[in-house]
């Protein structure tokens, strides 16, 4: 019997201003429903930029446990994430809205209260071109998340699966280590404030509608909850039809 063999992941540049944003557009919306991401090519970062960020998040990472978890927030799943007997390998902090330099400086001073500007003056210029790339997709109709430097994987998170009735695949997955080093990655995620409303010309009689108007920080709090109590957990439960 053969193994079935796993999709290719798309690869599409993002950089390229000669495509018609028409092709683009076609291109990225098939990598979204048939396969939940695509590796986008964008070339805005430059290489020290890139490696300056990595050294820096290390340093953020290597700071004692008591100043990290000084990272509180009232949004689900932005405060400092760590510390956990499951989890003992994982640690995460988020800074909320990082496109504003106001808040990055914010966030530096909160871990280093003595002064570092080096992690601002490094973290505030990588997120300017990543959130002009999200934008560039959001304009062509399918948002997503995505990772840091020239090659970056755009990820449709599932509560666009819901914002496209279905159209969109979440694209769940792992990251198993084979290696002893410390794995850091960045990413930037995009949130929806208010009520999701699903697109009219998204359902009709062959394809009805599959969700109800939805709150995105409301499922974040709903999802948080209910996960380590076992209970049904997912965007289905939360707002399905």
């Amino acid at each position: 019997m053969g193994s079935q063999s796993q999709p290719k992941i798309p690869v599409i540049d993002m950089s390229n201003e000669s495509l018609k944003p028409g092709a683009r557009c076609n291109e990225i919306r098939h990598a979204f429903e048939e396969i939940g991401c695509f590796e986008a090519i964008y070339r805005e970062v430059p290489l020290e930029l890139h490696n300056n960020v990595f050294a820096t998040a290390a340093e953020l990472f290597g700071l004692p446990n008591e100043i990290k978890m000084k990272n509180k927030s009232t949004k689900t799943y932005f405060d400092y994430f760590g510390q956990y007997a499951s989890l003992p390998l994982y640690e995460s902090l988020a800074i909320d809205n990082p496109t504003s330099l106001e808040s990055t400086q914010s966030f530096t001073t909160l871990m280093w209260p003595a002064g570092y500007q080096g992690f601002c003056h490094n973290v505030y210029p990588i997120s300017k071109p990543h959130a002009r790339m999200h934008q560039r997709k959001v304009e062509m109709g399918y948002p997503a998340q995505s990772g840091v430097r020239h090659t970056k994987v755009a990820l449709g998170h599932e509560c666009f699966t819901a914002w496209s009735n279905d159209r969109i695949r979440p694209c769940w997955h792992k990251v198993n280590m084979t290696a002893s080093e410390t794995r850091i990655s960045m990413g930037l995620f995009s949130f929806i404030s208010g009520t999701v409303n699903i697109p009219e010309e998204f359902a009709d009689d062959t394809w009805p509608l599959r969700y109800k108007p939805f709150n995105h920080f409301g499922y974040l709090r709903f999802n948080s909850e209910a996960e380590p109590k076992g209970l049904p957990s997912t965007l289905k439960d939360y707002c399905g039809m």
